[in-house]
């Protein structure tokens, strides 16, 4: 029946102009993206085949090499690697052990902070404490301790806080939330700081970390409670920090923070503490960066274009299911459902899976400096009047119940027209509010219309966000299927309107 219907669709479409808003399709979409949904599949291979996807890491490369090869074989076109300049080494960890040995034996969980360099062998030994917060402590520091670090471990960072985690649990957006007139408190764990203090601690930081590498230190031990609104306990550690590219900083490697304060209390207590860690790290030329592409071809306005991507990459503790795993099988999903049920479009589909979003959006930014221009400079290239949107994927496996206009009110009118018929399936609106972060933001600075998606959080921050708990266990299956159903009928309605997103004018 659904076969017949749709058929009787597309013989119609001969004879009248497509309506964008026509409903013909949407059951179409629905039938398939909830009844064959390869969504899932799609991510245990991204996540647990692949593991950790850091910036051009080998779990990175062998993800990328299998997009392609899957993405031939939903029948998409011109899918391809498309390679760009880094200024910097792709890198990856291929072992890691940290043990305490005395006063008793315990094995630490622990991964190697990015960039980091590997270890010379096994370094054991008793830690040193610098926990260094101040110009003052690190004066100290340096005068206690230059010329007595060769080899030796250093604990890096104070006892760090940790609280009953009230903010457990799953969160589903309300609708105050969509349009962000009201959103969920994060827990006030760690003191609240100006542009400018944060600008000093990274200077010290900075300044830490060349005394340390000046001194041959055989390896820094960091705690993982991370540096976002959410902290990582209870076992999850949040270990994002980059060292600049393995030069300036000693081997290091971060741990859960309620381990860490074990180590801290010992040695501040007088306890003698005995050690053993070792890391093994490498870095990768440069010209392994690259973005996947893939395409469905519109027809009678086949030259311009919709897109929508989602990052590939992800930071190195977990297995970036939820960040960004799920965003991608979204995405691919999104154009598999378009290609299986042969829904009509007129402008062409682009997707990309991005490299480098979590090292500053460094994929998203390479391909719009290619393909539309440079936001500083003003130049522009011929594709730049001739993509009409671009939808990013990168809140995790929640179902969609809006979209982001980034400010633009009419894209805001436009968006609010297209999800009317969405609403058995849990859309709820559109916000006119902005949200940065992704990989959108360069599209938007160069003045293209951009439009993330609004998912719900589920426990995207409180636990899997950039943390070891970002495994294929936090995904939600049925969640993405309606998601990806969504994001379907988003990009066959942009293909399909009579008019290209409107752009804000900029004076």
């Amino acid at each position: 029946m659904l076969t017949c219907r749709l058929a009787a669709f597309i013989c119609f479409l001969h004879g009248h102009a497509l309506l964008a808003q026509d409903l013909n399709i949407l059951p179409a979409i629905k039938e398939e993206a909830f009844s064959h949904s390869q969504a899932a599949e799609d991510v245990f291979h991204l996540a647990d085949v692949f593991g950790p996807r850091f910036m051009d890491s080998p779990g990175y490369v062998k993800a990328g090499d299998w997009a392609v090869e899957r993405l031939k074989a939903y029948g998409l076109t011109n899918v391809a690697k498309e390679y760009f300049a880094t200024p910097g080494p792709g890198w990856g960890f291929t072992g890691v052990s940290l043990e305490m040995l005395a006063p008793s034996y315990s094995r630490l969980e622990a991964f190697p902070l990015a960039r980091s360099s590997g270890t010379i062998g096994v370094v054991s030994g008793e830690p040193v404490l610098a926990a260094i917060t101040t110009e003052q402590e690190f004066q100290q520091f340096v005068a206690l301790y230059q010329g007595k670090l060769k080899g030796r471990i250093v604990l890096m960072d104070k006892i760090q806080p940790i609280q009953p985690r009230s903010w457990e649990g799953t969160h589903i957006l309300n609708e105050s939330e969509v349009f962000e007139t009201a959103w969920p408190p994060t827990p006030d764990w760690r003191p609240k700081m100006t542009d400018t203090q944060y600008q000093e601690m990274e200077k010290l930081q900075a300044k830490t970390a060349e005394f340390l590498a000046s001194q041959d230190v055989g390896a820094e031990i960091r705690s993982g409670i991370g540096d976002e609104d959410f902290p990582a306990d209870a076992g999850a550690i949040r270990g994002t920090y980059s060292a600049e590219m393995g030069k300036t900083s000693p081997p290091a490697v971060v741990i859960e923070a309620e381990q860490y304060n074990r180590l801290v209390r010992l040695a501040t207590h007088g306890v003698q503490v005995e050690m053993r860690v070792s890391a093994s790290t490498s870095f990768y030329d440069a010209a392994r960066s690259f973005n996947v592409v893939a395409e469905i071809p519109g027809t009678n306005r086949r030259d311009e274009f919709v897109m929508v991507g989602a990052h590939l990459d992800s930071w190195q503790g977990g297995t970036g299911a939820v960040d960004n795993a799920a965003g991608c099988a979204i995405v691919m999903e999104a154009m598999r459902i378009l290609q299986t049920i042969h829904a009509p479009l007129s402008r062409s589909i682009r997707m990309v899976l991005w490299d480098g979003e979590e090292q500053n959006e460094t994929g998203a930014k390479a391909y719009v400096k290619t393909h539309f221009g440079d936001a500083k400079t003003g130049s522009r290239l011929p594709e730049f009047g001739r993509i009409s949107v671009y939808f990013n994927v990168d809140s995790g496996s929640g179902k969609i119940r809006g979209f982001v206009a980034q400010k633009n009110m009419k894209v805001k009118s436009v968006l609010e027209s297209w999800i009317k018929p969405l609403s058995d399936m849990g859309v709820i609106g559109i916000s006119g509010e902005q949200d940065g972060g992704s990989d959108h933001i360069a599209f938007e600075k160069i003045g293209i219309p951009t439009v993330p998606s609004k998912q719900d959080p589920l426990d995207y921050d409180a636990v899997a966000h950039h943390t070891s708990m970002d495994v294929a266990d936090r995904i939600q299956p049925e969640a993405m299927k309606q998601a990806a159903a969504v994001m379907a009928w988003m990009l066959f309605q942009a293909s399909n309107a009579t008019d290209m997103m409107p752009r804000i004018t900029k004076p």
